[in-house]
C-alpha cells in the first residue's frame, strides 16, 4: 500500500499481526519455524523503512533468517519445523558449539533473531503511547537499553544509541506505515499494532521458555 510520500512500502501490520498469531501452534507451545521467519520478514521490511539507521541491525537479522531458512531446505528439513524440534534435534545431535563464533546452527542463528525480537517488539509497544511530535529516539534507546544492548560491545552500544537520534517523531513513523490523512486508518492500525505486538510477545515468551529448557 501506499504511505504518505506516496512511495510504495511493502510493509504490512496485518501480514505482521497473522504471521505471528499462526506462529504459535494451537496447542499453545509449539512455534513454527515458517510462520516465525515470514513473521520476521515483515519486520525486516519494518527496519528497512526506518532508515540507515537501523542498516546494521537490518543486515544482521537477514543474514541469521537465510540460516534458517538453509535448514528449512536441507536434508534434515522436518527436524526445523518447530523451534521446539530444532532444539531438540540439535542439542541431541551434538550439534550446538560452545563459544563457537561463526556456528552455523538454527538454535544459534534463532537465538539471534529471538534477542532483536524483544528488542524490536518493546520499541513497536511503545509507539502508540507516544504523543505525535514526539522523537521516536528516546522510546528507541530505553527499549534498546532494557534488551539487545546487554549482548552488543561497547562500540556497537554507542554507535546504535547515536544511530537512534536520525529517527523520526511518532507522526514520520505512522506515515511510513499508513496514510495519517486518513483517521479511521490510523486508528485501524494502531489496533493492528497492539495485536501484532502482542503475538509476538507471546512468541518470544514460549521461545525464550524453550530455550531455557
Amino acid at each position: 500500500h501506499m504511505n504518505g510520500d506516496g512511495n510504495q512500502t511493502d510493509f504490512s501490520l496485518e501480514v505482521l499481526k497473522s504471521c505471528f498469531e499462526q506462529a504459535l501452534a494451537d496447542d499453545g507451545v509449539t512455534i513454527n519455524v515458517d510462520k516465525y521467519i515470514l513473521g520476521y520478514d515483515e519486520l525486516y521490511k519494518f527496519l528497512n523503512l526506518l532508515g540507515t539507521v537501523f542498516g546494521w541491525v537490518a543486515t544482521d537479522v537477514y543474514n541469521k533468517m537465510e540460516v534458517v531458512r538453509e535448514h528449512r531446505r536441507g536434508e534434515h528439513k522436518d527436524k526445523y519445523e518447530s523451534v521446539q524440534g530444532m532444539l531438540e534435534y540439535e542439542v541431541e545431535a551434538n550439534l550446538i558449539k560452545h563459544k563457537a563464533k561463526d556456528s552455523s546452527t538454527g538454535t544459534r542463528n534463532l537465538l539471534r533473531l529471538h534477542r532483536a525480537l524483544e528488542y524490536i517488539t518493546a520499541f513497536l509497544e511503545g509507539v502508540p503511547g507516544m504523543e505525535n511530535c514526539d522523537k521516536c529516539c528516546s522510546m528507541s534507546q530505553e527499549a534498546y537499553k532494557k534488551t539487545l544492548m546487554r549482548y552488543h560491545p561497547w562500540v556497537v552500544q554507542k554507535a546504535a544509541l547515536m544511530a537512534m537520534h536520525m529517527l523520526p517523531t511518532k507522526e514520520g513513523l505512522i506515515e511510513k506505515i499508513v496514510d495519517k490523512s486518513d483517521e479511521e486508518q490510523m486508528k485501524k492500525a494502531t489496533e493492528t499494532l497492539n495485536s501484532a505486538v502482542s503475538a509476538m510477545k507471546k512468541v518470544y515468551d514460549i521461545t525464550q521458555q524453550a530455550y531455557k529448557e
